[in-house]
């Protein structure tokens, strides 16, 4: 986890590590995910929000205003909130992690 954690420091998201939270299987066409989730804690002094970090590329792509870093070439990534979720659009595979992340909280 702590190649994991660097990787992510090393796209702007402060993160420390806090442990596995499942595995999830996804298909689709011909191509086949088995993957390994895990729980990470933001480190930049919003430690009291239960958020995820998600790509912000769909806001920027469709000029929304209310992308988190809009004007920001460097950012790739938002933390979001579970009522973030009614307004994003997700595949079934991150609804399932999403839904249990947050089920944990």
């Amino acid at each position: 986890m702590d190649r994991l954690a660097g990787a992510l420091g090393g796209a702007g998201v402060l993160a420390a590590p806090e442990g596995a939270l499942m595995e999830a299987e996804h298909t689709f066409s011909h191509i086949h995910w088995n993957m390994r989730i895990f729980r990470f804690q933001q480190v930049d002094g919003r430690s009291g929000l239960t958020a995820v970090a998600e790509s912000a590329s769909a806001y920027e792509a469709n000029g929304d205003a209310n992308c988190p870093n809009a004007g920001d070439d460097s950012a790739e990534y938002r933390w979001i909130t579970q009522d973030d979720m009614e307004e994003l659009a997700f595949p079934n595979v991150f609804i399932r992690i999403l839904n249990q992340y947050f089920s944990t909280r």
